[in-house]
This record gives C-alpha cells, sequence and structure tokens, in this order.
C-alpha cells in the first residue's frame, strides 16, 4: 500500500518545485541599462584562442573592453567594422573604451598573421 503513494507523492512534488521555479523566474524583474552607463568586458587572448568568444552590448552604451593576453606570443582585438583595436604583448594588460551606434553582429578576430586562422575569432552582438 505504502508503495503505491511514493510515486504521486514524488509526482506532486516535482510539479510543486517546478512550479515555484517557474514563478520566481517570471517575477524577477528585468530592466534595461541606462543608455549612457557604460559596461566593461574583459577578454582573455591565449594561444589561439578568446574566451569569451562571444560578447553582447547594447547599442549606443559605451564599452569599455579589456584585453587580458594571457599567451606567450603578443594577441590583438579587431572588431570589423566597428573601429575596435587593440594590442597586447604577451602578459600584458590593455583597455579601450567604444560606442557602437548599430546593432548587428561584428566578427572579433586577432589579425596578427596566423591566428584567426588558428582559430582565435569570435563575435560582437551589438543590440
Amino acid at each position: 500500500m505504502r508503495t503505491s503513494l511514493v510515486l504521486p507523492t514524488l509526482a506532486v512534488l516535482a510539479t510543486s518545485a517546478l512550479l515555484v521555479l517557474v514563478a520566481a523566474a517570471c517575477a524577477a524583474p528585468k530592466q534595461a541599462a541606462p543608455t549612457g552607463e557604460s559596461s566593461e568586458v574583459r577578454v582573455v587572448a591565449r594561444e589561439f584562442s578568446f574566451e569569451p568568444a562571444m560578447i553582447e552590448v547594447q547599442a549606443g552604451r559605451p564599452l569599455t573592453l579589456i584585453l587580458e593576453n594571457q599567451g606567450a606570443v603578443e594577441h590583438e582585438i579587431e572588431v570589423h567594422g566597428a573601429d575596435i583595436h587593440l594590442h597586447a604583448g604577451p602578459g600584458q594588460t590593455v583597455r579601450g573604451t567604444f560606442t557602437i551606434a548599430t546593432p548587428g553582429t561584428y566578427e572579433m578576430a586577432c589579425e596578427i598573421p596566423g591566428h584567426k586562422e588558428a582559430g582565435m575569432v569570435g563575435e560582437l552582438v551589438v543590440r
């Protein structure tokens, strides 16, 4: 008799837990950051990758991009179509602040010969 109650009780508990999670997600406030507020993104460069390889920012909002080169050779980030270029020697960290007005997906790559071809590419998504 007891085993026949276990499965329905587990189903009720699982459903209740799921409903609590859904309600909490719906109740969470969603606020857009003010247009004038800047965002800061750190990108780590290694042989031969960016981390993160995808960055999302808001159009018209200043972006401070930090390139931290943890590799043994020089690396850079160039964002095609957005006039962004940062260059860092081994162990260096550099930063620049940029504002991109036009939404879209921009390719970012290390343009040092052979690095892009080895996989140092990513995307900057402007919403």
